[in-house]
């Protein structure tokens, strides 16, 4: 048994080992260093080979930091000071792990030997550069923008944002954002035509309107050629509106049953009523079939509208059309009847009773109509392209 326990605890000690070793190998440093720090962090008897792992992947991790930050200190492209100043970070934090921990002996005497970088002035450094390239990025981008480039005007928008990642201002950046900021934003016109045969309210034309444009960070929405000059212009076009006739059909059945209708006396040979055990008459149920005539009305009035968006890009002089359409039809169902009530069908039970309702005019279902566009506008709208 002891000897199955010393077995066990040499495996998990040389598997645990071994993963920091494979760690280092595979280039994963820091995961490294945590895991070492770990196993010696509060220790005072400390195994050879995590002392001098922590010592391996921390000089490892150092190297490759400092090589990139070396290799790309002349560089000009801010993507690459913004990683100087991630790596210059992350040997800050690594070093500040590892100082508490100073010095780290092995129980056999070994020191693990740790080169400590100072990083203040270089991160400096690379903070200095970053701000001047993004800001020059920021401002190239503007340049652009100023030919009425929207997507470059976003771009420099969100360039100079990132100065503030490390500053709250620098230079004339916060001016020029700014200006980036309108020149990004897309002016949109709306309108809304109907050239159909039937008068709507201009009331529910703008209620179909004020469903689907609300302004965002990057598109503003005016309506009633609020602004000269837009840079897009949508129109919902109400192009065709049919209203059927009022329609009735009726559908004719017969409802039967049979039911009980009274007794008569069992009479024997002699036409004597005859008698049971007890001496009771013998009764015989008789059954009668009825009939009730049922009239099923049905009731319908249908009405469909169709119509379009144009979605014209006036920068880029292009336009799409978009189409759509709805339905709604008026149906209302009842019944009459000429019989036996008592023949009558459960179904037909329930239609009996309801009385016949009045048509809708054409006017109501016009606006009807109108007011089933507004998910389908809205869904429409939503999937426009608006931002150029």
């Amino acid at each position: 048994m002891k000897t199955m326990l010393f077995i066990l605890i040499a495996f998990l000690f040389t598997t645990g080992c071994r993963s920091v070793e494979k760690m280092i190998d595979e280039g994963d440093f820091d995961s490294a260093i945590l895991k070492a720090r770990r196993k010696i962090s509060g220790k005072e008897h400390l195994k050879d080979k995590y002392v001098l792992a922590i010592q391996t992947a921390f000089e490892k991790a150092t190297k490759d930091d400092m090589g990139f930050v070396q290799q790309n200190f002349e560089s000009d492209r801010t993507s690459d000071w913004y990683q100087i100043i991630n790596r210059l970070e992350k040997i800050n934090k690594r070093q500040s792990a590892i100082s508490p921990l100073l010095p780290i002996v092995s129980k056999e005497g070994i020191k693990a030997e740790f080169s400590f970088v100072n990083t203040i002035d270089l991160k400096n450094k690379a903070i200095d550069n970053y701000l001047a390239l993004t800001y020059r990025d920021g401002k190239s981008m503007l340049e652009r923008a100023r030919q009425n480039d929207k997507a470059a005007a976003r771009k420099s928008f969100s360039t100079f944002e990132n100065l503030w990642d490390f500053v709250a201002e620098y230079r004339d950046a916060v001016s020029l954002q700014n200006e980036a900021e309108e020149l990004g934003v897309n002016h949109v016109t709306v309108h809304i035509e109907n050239i159909t045969d039937e008068r709507i309210p201009d009331q529910m034309l703008d209620e179909l309107l004020s469903i689907g444009f609300k302004d965002e960070k990057w598109v503003k929405y005016y309506f009633n050629n609020s602004i000269r000059f837009p840079d897009r212009e949508i129109r919902v076009v109400l192009e065709n509106i049919e209203i059927g006739p009022e329609k009735i059909y009726e559908q004719i059945k017969l409802d039967e049953k049979t039911i009980g209708d009274g007794f008569k006396y069992e009479l024997d040979k002699n036409g004597n009523v005859k008698k049971d055990s007890l001496g009771n008459d013998v009764k015989i149920p008789v059954f009668k079939d009825i009939k009730a005539k049922v009239i099923k009305v049905n009731q319908i009035k249908q009405g469909f509208i169709s119509g379009y968006i144009i979605n014209e890009d006036i920068i880029n002089n292009k336009t799409d059309r978009v189409p759509f359409d709805s339905q709604i039809i008026f149906e209302h169902n009842y019944a009459k009847f000429r019989g036996d009530r008592r023949a009558l069908s459960e179904s037909s039970r329930e239609l009996i009773g309801i009385s016949p309702l009045p048509f809708p005019t054409n006017q109501q279902l016009t606006y009807d109509l109108v007011n089933t566009l507004k998910p389908i506008l809205e869904n429409k709208i939503r999937r426009l392209k608006i931002i150029v």
